[in-house]
């Protein structure tokens, strides 16, 4: 195991989607203390004003317009590419929506642990701002979200890229199981806070009244078929994922959960079927039914 020395300078993109001029504020959480950002644009609309307002802010920004939604593991595979190009060994990748409450932590932490064995490192999406903890606890883990992490672009040209296929969820996941499994390392800072949105949907659901976030019918679909996609590839190493859990959570559970639970809950629950059907036949890509 080899000591790296401090993770310096950084790299980070960010991957836009139709953004609001809000989320601005989410970048601006950590553009100041890297050395380069890259902005690969997803958008499916003109996003002129938005960058020519972020350009007001900050300058040490690539941009990188798709076009159209070539899907997260095609954008993040984009800023990888141009960060080796550009001799970076890490870089940050993140969602728009989220943001850190301490980008000096992070870096700190990670720097207490970094070798030439870690893929990833993470930061802790489910702790709140209030709650930062200066003791820095590090544990492993098996998989984590893309936002927010640190990828060893050293590691990302042995194991190989995002799974472009898969084009939206379970991408992050894919990655980090398959350096799991080739001996590498994803680390979980557990005292590292970053704020995270997650489902396109809040709202007051179950007896408590608590929030919870649901995904519309399009994720649906994505879920279910790249579950299954990783269930096939890593249940046998990953308990997680064994099929059988697998067939009983998305199939059984889920429908139950949106039948009593959500809305829009015909689609929904095709959308469920229809990925399983499309793993099956092993039809992947961009969501392209119409109901």
């Amino acid at each position: 195991m080899l000591l790296l020395q401090k993770i310096h300078p950084i790299c980070a993109t960010v991957i836009l989607y139709n953004p609001e001029l809000k989320l601005i504020h989410n970048i601006l959480s950590y553009s100041h203390y890297v050395d380069k950002l890259i902005i690969v644009d997803n958008s499916e609309v003109d996003n002129t004003f938005f960058m020519q307002e972020l350009k007001k802010i900050i300058s040490n920004f690539e941009y990188i317009s798709n076009g159209e939604n070539l899907g997260i593991a095609t954008a993040l595979n984009i800023a990888c590419k141009s960060a080796k190009e550009l001799n970076y060994q890490w870089i940050l990748t993140m969602d728009q929506d989220s943001y850190f409450c301490d980008f000096e932590l992070y870096i700190r932490s990670c720097n207490t642990c970094i070798t030439s064995e870690i893929a990833v490192m993470t930061p802790n999406s489910e702790l709140n701002c209030e709650n930062i903890n200066m003791n820095c606890e590090i544990l492993e883990t098996d998989k984590t979200i893309t936002s927010g992490s640190l990828i060893n672009l050293n590691i990302y040209s042995l194991i190989g890229k995002f799974e472009d296929k898969l084009f939206i969820d379970e991408v992050d996941f894919e990655y980090c199981l398959r350096a799991k499994k080739n001996g590498y390392k994803v680390l979980f800072l557990k005292n590292v806070p970053l704020k995270h949105s997650l489902g396109e949907i809040n709202q007051k659901i179950s007896r408590k009244d608590k929030t919870k976030s649901q995904h519309n019918y399009v994720r649906r679909y994505y879920i279910t078929r790249n579950h299954f996609y990783v269930s096939k590839l890593y249940g046998n190493e990953f308990k997680e994922y064994k099929m059988r859990t697998s067939l009983y959570q998305y199939i059984y559970r889920n429908s139950w959960k949106i039948l009593t639970r959500e809305d829009d809950k015909l689609k929904k629950i095709l959308s469920i079927f229809l990925g399983f059907k499309d793993f099956l036949i092993n039809n992947y890509g961009k969501f392209h039914y119409k109901y």
